[in-house]
């Protein structure tokens, strides 16, 4: 470096001499606390999109992040917005004022606003939902600035430089004087608010309205094609040039007018075209190439990145850190993250000899020993992992299991080769078919106290003791020949894990464990002691199973209790409350006093936390049967063997994961499935019937961990749990203003305090407005006068008539009292009559003409009446909304006469299949009610599902052959509810999760 001087004993020189020496002992004292800090490159988590996971365009050009948390992804097929949970694009064909479809600069303004150029030079701006186009350049965009005097600054790709000023005055420089244009590869502002430009003539720099060559007395960026900058911490320009990085020997900021001279920042990439440049929050630089990939120089030495260890494209167009901390790379070939997740993994590429683990130990120097399909290995403090090599050939076995010898060393169980036990890197014993071993497939060792070795083979267990093998089998009493765990309890008692049943060995005897009443388990993969506790947890096949000693009382958590998955290959006690059990999906957490809980019968469901390949695992396929498949070190991680490595992770950083907060967003509004323009206030159309409102939580590290929870301001006087699903249902809401607010967190963090807010105004229908209740009232109130009038006139005219009457006929009163008496039958026949029409209407009012089913109303009077009784008596009720599924195709392709049949024939048939306490209503439509009182969820999902049965093998050949009916009911319970509403609201938000898991199915 010192040659690169210009003269030898200048000042330059001088500078260049104190500058690299305090650099380095900077380095120097820094180096081990930094290097604390940071994982190597290759143990980053990685994601990649391309165009197959939602991209439009596999080159990405630039990224950015503006202030609501959204990620934007520029492309030559439009600009893609990314929430972590799924991507939405934004090209020419969705909004006008996009400049054109192929995005090449993307810039987020002090105001929020971000600033997007496109391939014609055309620009937009977006803010808070709205776009507006900008002024239009000569020629493709490459690079924005907004300066701190309000001028816009584009570096284009042949016409040299635009400048905007705040008045929209526009003014051009000329890269290349001889052609009028040249390239802006790159633009930069510096603490004192000068312009710097990397072209493609060298360094420049806008002096007194010039654009004028860069100071560089070093002559080494005069003529070279600069393609990035970026200052430093320290004030220092660096210059990504066609031919390496280049840094400037004193700072920006030390002279008004600096005097700069450039050396080499990186000589190993001397060769190397710079094309992106990024510092990152702990101070690491990293370089984008054109065609070598990523570069990252940090206290761990200069690192690569490239499409053999997981880039997508030799390429790197852009690079941008997020506010969690993540690296998103651009490359021609996709979008790649780098960043944290909860695991990690030791594989092939950390160098193991192969990437199917199969068993862990640790030894006591603390270094990890790892067994795969293709030998062993050994996987230092700081991550790294060699080969065990050793004379004789450890490197080559297929290991099976792993344990430590008291005798020093440590046991090795193979595939074919028997046990052998490892001193000092060398086989110092071996145990194979020739010395009594039933089979050289040995899957699990232990050593008893005595200093015997205990071997579970495919063929029996086998004993080794003073220098002799005992083998016992299923002649012996064994379940099976296949061991695949073994344990020595604090009796010092020996539990096998066979593949078909559990055995405990003492003082001789052998008792076998049924497992009969554990959902039909049979392989127990590994055994756990709770000494604290007095049980055996038991990872097997059909579950995490927990084993009373005083009483072998068997407890079982699986699917019933809520669990994703139960086939489990181990479980392992973090000592901090959590079990973590693994299998072929993954790896779950659980809480340890709720496991008790549930396998003691208090409680029925069970909480956990899944993690699979998006928390950092390379593979969710974990491995078992062999021994130990999973262990907690001495350091609190805990490592599970994979199909792709070793994953492990340190429970203690879930916490810090947990209290990342993420920001969420309103994504959409539909009502009535119309979706909405995205507004301060939503104005909802009169006589909607749903209202459905999407959200999102913006986190990139671990998005599928976001929950949310929401609260209709109007109506909802508690928090609405949701869960992970971003969406909130609303049906039958009535007129009046509405606040939504929505919050978000990871799973077990807390809740964002800055909740999204959304203001929704739904209008009333005519009949609704106060002026025409108003008006009605009115009018109600004259007709009623008028009939009490036109009573009270008739009432007089009739009494005068009856007096006429009277006098007329008091010489006839006998002929008068049978007519009076004729009358009066005359008149209690009409009254009957009248009752008779009068309970007609009544029905009529109450029921369904079309069904005979009651109706809408007749349910709500009775829905009422029950939810209230049932609150009193405090005895179960439940109510299922039924939608017959597609059945505006039976409309539309059958006429709606065979509709009607349809409707008539469904009715019976539910009648039919509901029991005589139920009611069954046309709720309007193709919708019905099923009112179930005195009945429980468990009991009311049995008559929902036989009623789904029933209907799905309902013959309709009658009215159509061929014709195939099915329905999707959604079910709810009162309990938790206030009023019956929420009830029915959240039957229905159950009858639409029935109906997009695909319909003909009963949700609850």
């Amino acid at each position: 470096m010192t040659a690169a001087a210009p003269n030898v004993g200048t000042p330059s020189q001088t500078h260049l001499r104190v500058f690299l020496l305090v650099a380095l002992a900077l380095a120097a004292v820094l180096r081990p606390l930094a290097a604390a800090e940071r994982k190597p490159l290759d143990q980053y988590f990685q994601e990649t999109w391309t165009t197959r996971e939602g991209l439009p365009h596999n080159s990405v050009n630039a990224i950015t992040q503006t202030a609501d948390g959204y990620l934007w992804i520029g492309t030559w097929e439009g600009v893609s917005r990314y929430s972590g949970h799924g991507f939405r694009t934004f090209d020419r064909r969705l909004i006008p004022e996009l400049p054109d479809s192929g995005i090449h600069g993307l810039y987020v303004e002090a105001d929020g606003s971000l600033l997007i150029a496109g391939a014609r030079g055309g620009m937009s701006r977006y803010r808070d939902g709205v776009w507006s186009p900008l002024p239009q350049a000569p020629t493709l965009i490459n690079r924005l600035l907004r300066d701190r005097n309000g001028s816009l600054w584009a570096g284009m790709s042949n016409g040299g430089l635009m400048q905007i000023d705040p008045e929209g005055r526009r003014q051009y420089f000329a890269v290349d004087p001889d052609s009028g244009g040249g390239r802006v590869h790159a633009l930069l502002e510096d603490r004192l608010g000068r312009i710097w430009v990397g072209s493609s003539h060298g360094l420049k720099r806008i002096v007194d309205d010039q654009l004028v060559p860069a100071p560089d007395r070093s002559g080494r960026l005069g003529s070279a094609r600069v393609l990035s900058l970026l200052t430093d911490a320290g004030g220092h320009l660096l210059a990504g040039t066609e031919r390496g990085l280049y840094v400037s020997v004193q700072p920006l900021a030390a002279a008004a007018d600096p005097d700069l001279s450039f050396v080499a920042r990186e000589p190993e990439l001397a060769t190397d075209a710079i094309a992106s440049l990024l510092i990152d929050r702990r101070g690491d630089l990293w370089m984008g190439t054109i065609n070598q990939g990523l570069f990252r120089r940090s206290p761990l030495g200069l690192e690569q990145l490239d499409t053999r260890a997981g880039l997508p494209n030799s390429r790197v167009l852009d690079l941008f850190e997020d506010r969690e901390g993540s690296l998103w790379i651009g490359t021609n070939g996709g979008l790649l993250r780098l960043g944290d997740a909860p695991f990690s993994s030791v594989s092939l590429r950390n160098g193991l000899s192969d990437d199917f683990v199969r068993s862990l130990l640790e030894l006591p120097d603390g270094r990890l020993l790892v067994g795969t399909s293709r030998g062993l290995n050994i996987v230092s403090a700081d991550g790294s992992a060699q080969v065990w090599d050793s004379a004789d050939s450890l490197d080559q076995l297929s290991v099976l299991s792993l344990a430590p010898a008291a005798r020093g060393g440590f046991w090795v169980g193979t595939y074919a080769e028997g046990v052998m036990r490892v001193e000092h890197g060398r086989v110092v014993e071996q145990i194979g078919i020739d010395q009594g071993l039933p089979s050289n497939e040995v899957r699990a060792l232990l050593e008893d106290r005595d200093g015997s070795l205990w071997m579970g083979t495919t063929q029996g267990l086998a004993h080794l003791r003073e220098g002799r093998v005992a083998a016992i089998n299923v002649t012996d009493g064994l379940p099976d020949n296949f061991i695949v765990s073994l344990l020595h309890d604090s009796t010092g008692a020996l539990w096998v894990g066979t593949g078909k049943g559990l055995v405990r060995l003492h003082a001789g005897r052998m008792e076998t464990i049924s497992l009969a009443a554990a959902a039909g388990a049979e392989s127990v993969y590994s055994m756990r002691e709770d000494r604290d506790a007095g049980v055996l947890w038991l990872a097997t096949d059909r579950g995490l199973l927990r084993l009373r000693l005083s009483d072998r009382q068997m407890g079982i958590l699986g699917h019933a209790n809520g669990l994703p998955f139960e086939k489990f290959f181990s479980s392992t006690d973090d000592g901090a409350g959590g079990l973590w059990l693994a299998g072929n999906a993954g790896v779950l957490r659980i809480d340890r006093e709720q496991a008790h809980r549930v396998a003691s019968g208090q409680s029925s469901q069970l909480s956990y936390e899944q993690f699979a390949e998006a928390d950092g695992m390379l593979s969710a396929q974990c491995n078992g049967g062999s021994w130990p498949s999973a262990l907690l070190r001495a350091d609190g991680s805990i490592w599970v063997a994979t199909a792709l490595g070793a994953a492990h992770i340190d429970p203690s950083r879930l916490e810090d994961f947990a209290q990342r907060t993420p920001p969420v967003v309103i994504e959409s509004v539909q009502a009535d499935g119309s979706e909405l323009a995205l507004t301060p206030t939503i104005l909802i159309p009169a006589g909607t019937s749903r209202i459905e409102i999407a959200f999102a939580g913006l986190a990139f590290v671990m998005p599928q961990r976001v929950r949310y929870r929401y609260r209709l301001e109007g109506f909802d006087r508690d928090w609405i749990e949701r869960g992970a699903q971003g969406t909130a249902a609303f049906t039958n809401l009535g007129p009046g203003n509405y606040v939504l607010h929505v919050q978000a967190a990871h799973t077990s963090g807390q809740w964002n305090p800055q909740a999204a807010r959304l203001s929704l105004q739904i209008a009333p229908l005519w009949w609704q407005r106060w002026s025409t209740r108003a008006a009605f009232g009115l009018l109600l109130s004259l007709l009623i006068f008028s009939m009490v009038q036109h009573r009270l006139r008739r009432l007089r005219q009739r009494e005068a008539r009856l007096l006429e009457l009277v006098e007329e006929r008091t010489r006839a009163l006998s002929t008068q009292t049978e007519r009076l008496i004729a009358a009066d039958s005359e008149k209690s026949c009409l009254l009957e009559q009248l009752q008779r029409q009068s309970e007609a209407f009544a029905r009529q009012a109450r029921e369904d003409p079309l069904t005979g089913l009651a109706n809408r109303r007749a349910l709500d009077e009775l829905l009422a009446y029950e939810f209230a009784r049932a609150e009193r008596s405090d005895q179960p009720l439940c109510v299922a909304l039924v939608d017959i599924d597609h059945f505006k195709r039976v409309n539309d392709e059958h006429s709606h006469a065979v509709g009607d049949a349809v409707l008539k024939t469904m009715a019976e048939r539910m009648r039919e299949l509901c029991r005589d306490i139920d009611t069954v209503a046309r709720w309007g439509g193709e919708e019905f009610a099923v009112l179930l009182p005195n009945t429980r969820l468990s009991d009311a999902l049995s008559v929902c599902e036989r009623m789904r049965a029933g209907i799905d093998k309902l013959d309709f050949d009658t009215a159509v052959p061929g014709l195939h009916i099915t329905i999707s009911i959604g079910l709810a319970s009162h309990e938790g509810h206030v009023d019956y509403d929420r009830m029915l609201s959240q039957a229905d938000a159950a009858l639409y999760a029935a109906k997009s898991s695909g319909r003909n199915r009963v949700a609850c």
